[in-house]
């Protein structure tokens, strides 16, 4: 195998994203490793800065408040079904979102059952801790 071919065989590596080509001839033995993908529970998505509290200070009712600084997320797993919509009926407990903080997920819960009355910050989005999540009826 002269240089050229190598050549071919690394730039087609590149092309097909694959981590490892071996090839034998003697009793021929090809094998093809695939590079592992990447992924991350979340993606680096703009992170909107604005206080979750400024959407809705002066919604009456009962707050789920997010323990911690971080960002919000309404499901716990990338593109997955948000934990509750507004309108839901939740009980006691009840995972209704994370907050993401140092690469840490940590399970906002429900300190008490009611209907979910707003979401106030929006998915991605920086909160403090004290910021208020949801709000209850």
């Amino acid at each position: 195998m002269d240089l050229k071919q190598i050549e071919v065989f690394c730039r087609k590596a590149a092309e097909l994203n694959l981590q490892k080509i071996e090839l034998k001839r003697g009793d021929i033995r090809l094998l093809l490793i695939a590079a592992a993908e990447v992924t991350s529970a979340f993606t680096s998505a703009p992170l909107s800065l604005q206080k979750a509290d400024s959407l809705g200070s002066n919604q009456e009712g009962h707050k789920i408040r997010a323990l911690t600084d971080g960002v919000f997320y309404r499901s716990d797993v990338q593109g997955g079904s948000p934990a509750v919509e507004v309108g839901q009926t939740i009980t006691k407990g009840q995972i209704v979102a994370v907050v993401e903080s140092m690469k840490t997920l940590f399970r906002v819960e429900a300190d008490r059952a009611g209907t979910v009355r707003a979401i106030l910050p929006d998915d991605g989005q920086v909160v403090c801790a004290g910021d208020t999540l949801l709000v209850l009826e």
